[in-house]
């Protein structure tokens, strides 16, 4: 148990405060910890903070369980109990984090539990962008800060190949194909980033001709149903290597 716990627990055993803080000041001669319980308290008790924060002082320098933790207890400003950690206290936590290392603060709160975080979720067809970037540094994050608090993580990824979004990139595959007078094998010939290019390039074709024609909307809506059936073996082709192409991207 750290510092903190161990006083705010020696608090509660003592005055069985409710709501109450215990943080860092903002300023370093304040102490390493200052808490506001005197003020909270205070109306309780009918008396002023800063007289209860005096007692408060006074009672928490004999608790034997902050003794070689706390070096000394000061009362400030209207009523704030300020903690001063000692010497000692400090040299065995940077001699844990050395000798621990990466291991440093890990709990087990969350041991022996199974969790699965999913996040980044790139769609096949599309390229990346800002929003996956976020997503991954937020579902990484989370996933180390549940496995530091013991749990055993599963990091899941799906890729949407299916849907809408793969009717309109195949559909502008198709115009900008018949536009450039390209097959989708010279494509394949390509670079992998530039396979990747052109099919961001296919999405932001079909996704414009989605929105801006009835005639292309209507066609794209029923591409979306050959997709699913695998009713075309054009379609199937296009399907088929983009999407393979997509995640052989994502892999880069």
């Amino acid at each position: 148990m750290k510092a903190r716990q161990i006083i705010k627990d020696s608090i509660n055993n003592l005055f069985n405060a409710a709501e109450f803080t215990l943080e860092h000041p903002m300023d370093e001669k304040m102490g390493d910890y200052a808490s506001n319980v005197a003020m909270i308290l205070s109306k309780k008790e009918q008396k002023s903070p800063r007289e209860l924060a005096e007692e408060i002082a006074e009672k928490l320098r004999g608790q034997g369980e902050l003794k070689g933790i706390v070096e000394k207890i000061e009362v400030a400003g209207p009523g704030f109990v300020n903690f001063f950690l000692s010497n000692k206290y400090l040299t065995d936590e940077v001699s844990e984090v050395l000798s621990e290392k990466e291991a440093y603060g890990r709990g087990v709160r969350w041991e022996e539990k199974k969790v699965m975080v999913e996040y980044t979720d790139p769609n096949p067809f599309k390229q990346f962008h800002i929003g996956h970037l976020m997503s991954n540094t937020i579902g990484e994050s989370l996933s180390r800060l549940i496995e530091f608090s013991g749990a055993e993580v599963k990091r899941a990824c799906y890729q949407g190949d299916v849907g809408m979004h793969v009717a309109k990139s195949i559909w502008g595959i198709r115009e900008l194909l018949k536009e450039k007078k390209l097959s989708i094998e010279e494509i394949g010939e390509m670079e992998l980033d530039e396979k990747a290019a052109f099919l961001g390039k296919g999405y932001a074709t079909g996704a414009a001709g989605f929105e801006e024609n009835e005639e292309s909307k209507k066609a794209i809506n029923d591409l979306n149903k050959v997709i699913y059936e695998r009713s075309d073996e054009g379609v199937n082709k296009i399907y088929d290597l983009g999407r393979r192409w997509s995640l052989d991207y994502f892999e880069t």
